[in-house]
């Protein structure tokens, strides 16, 4: 099935780049393959470093990152997308990485996920009923100061 839908996906690929090319030229038709290749790239690592600091920010928070779980996947998907050659998945790849674009498709899979609802309730208890968890290999000294250390013997001692 996944040969069968690759090869489907390959000959739309070379339909498209023909009548392209046919309607712009080869030459701009290849430019715009190797740039749309180039600049998802960069959106990719643009977008992606931008979604992963506001994601760290809702978690320092206790909030629920889900949406930016999600903004990551597509930028991730968008970003492989164009930088395989070819226009329509160019096309595909700019939706996925371009945030006004990208956000109706965010939208939509958060409201079809009921995933969402239950995760994140279950994330912000979780963040709010956390205790301190007491390190095995950290020993209470005098005064209650905590000591950590390392003991080495030599093996030059008899």
């Amino acid at each position: 099935m996944f040969r069968l839908l690759s090869l489907m996906w390959f000959i739309l690929e070379l339909v498209v780049f023909f009548w392209v090319a046919h309607l712009i030229g080869l030459g701009w038709t290849l430019l715009l393959i190797v740039l749309s290749s180039l600049a998802g790239g960069v959106l990719m690592r643009r977008f992606g470093l931008a979604n992963i600091q506001k994601a760290q920010l809702k978690m320092m928070q206790g909030q629920s990152p889900t949406r930016e779980m999600l903004n990551a996947v597509a930028i991730v998907l968008g970003g492989i997308f164009m930088i395989i050659p070819g226009l329509i998945s160019s096309i595909l790849g700019l939706f996925l990485l371009i945030p006004g674009l990208r956000n109706p498709f965010a939208n939509w899979i958060l409201k079809k996920s009921r995933f969402n609802m239950m995760q994140g309730a279950a994330f912000t208890q979780q963040a709010s009923s956390a205790k301190p968890v007491q390190d095995p290999d950290i020993i209470e000294g005098d005064q209650g100061r905590t000591i950590e250390g390392e003991a080495w013997k030599s093996h030059d001692e008899p």
